[in-house]
């Protein structure tokens, strides 16, 4: 086995589930919605202990979310989720089954030590692993400061997501790229695509090639989240979805960013 990458896929039929990776929430089922997603998951990784947990969205609670979902972290060869390595670790909720939270028997990743999966009262689950990465990941974000409440705080971040507003609502690609860099790095490696010519954040080139403009900004409706141990933060709106959003006619494109502070400044991971 040369190289390996790590993805999460997660099924879900109807409910409303957010899908949580070191406490970075990583995916969110808005209610009524069903299907298959798998993202990659490498640069949320970490050397040692990674969670991995399942839990409704706080929105709407636990009684739309029995519909059932699966979340599912694995190994891979790069660029090739069909080349399935194992498991590091699997959560599932399934309504007909007794006990509904499980961890489903799967091929395990042989670097991957998954401990028994944990249930969290009757709404939610997770399962702690520990994982064998090396040489271990340096992201910037694994060694930001940890943020405190702080009068002024949410002015900062609140500041920080209209100047990348404006650029979305100027289709500044050069901007953007900019903005984005540290992420398309992130994602570059977690890819393992060795290339500056990786795809820029969620294809905003072709967003707007195809005529995607940015919805108006409305940091009021916006509630400020932590993640990763207070080292990242976010401005999302009341039901858990991004704040910031793309469109097209009745179409929309939400764009999640979680921000972690360098000095007096602000980064996109």
């Amino acid at each position: 086995m040369d190289k390996v990458a790590f993805s999460l896929k997660v099924s879900s039929r109807a409910g409303a589930w957010r899908v949580v990776v070191n406490d970075v929430p990583l995916f969110l089922t808005p209610e009524g919605t069903a299907g298959t997603v798998t993202l990659p998951v490498a640069q949320w990784l970490v050397a040692g202990e990674n969670v991995l947990s399942v839990e409704p969205c706080a929105a709407v609670g636990p009684k739309v979310a029995r519909d059932g979902i699966d979340a599912r972290l694995f190994a891979h060869r790069p660029a090739d989720t069909a080349t399935d390595y194992g498991t590091i670790a699997h959560v599932a909720f399934t309504p007909d089954a007794s006990p509904p939270w499980q961890s489903p028997p799967a091929p395990p990743y042989a670097r991957a030590v998954p401990a028994p999966m944990e249930t969290i009262g009757e709404a939610a689950a997770r399962q702690r692993v520990a994982l064998d990465l090396t040489p271990p990941p340096r992201f910037e974000w694994m060694t930001a400061p940890r943020m405190a409440e702080a009068p002024g705080l949410r002015n900062e971040i609140v500041a920080a997501y209209d100047a990348i507003w404006r650029l979305l609502a100027a289709r500044d690609l050069a901007g953007l790229r900019q903005v984005f860099r540290e992420r398309q790095h992130m994602l570059r490696l977690a890819l393992d695509v060795a290339t500056d010519e990786a795809p820029d954040d969620r294809g905003l080139s072709d967003l707007f090639s195809e005529g995607w403009t940015a919805a108006p900004f409305d940091p009021e409706n916006g509630e400020m989240e932590f993640g990763a141990d207070r080292r990242l933060v976010r401005l999302r709106r009341w039901d858990g979805l991004p704040l910031l959003y793309l469109e097209r006619g009745d179409l929309g494109e939400y764009l999640d960013l979680w921000l972690r502070r360098d000095g007096t400044a602000w980064k996109v991971v």
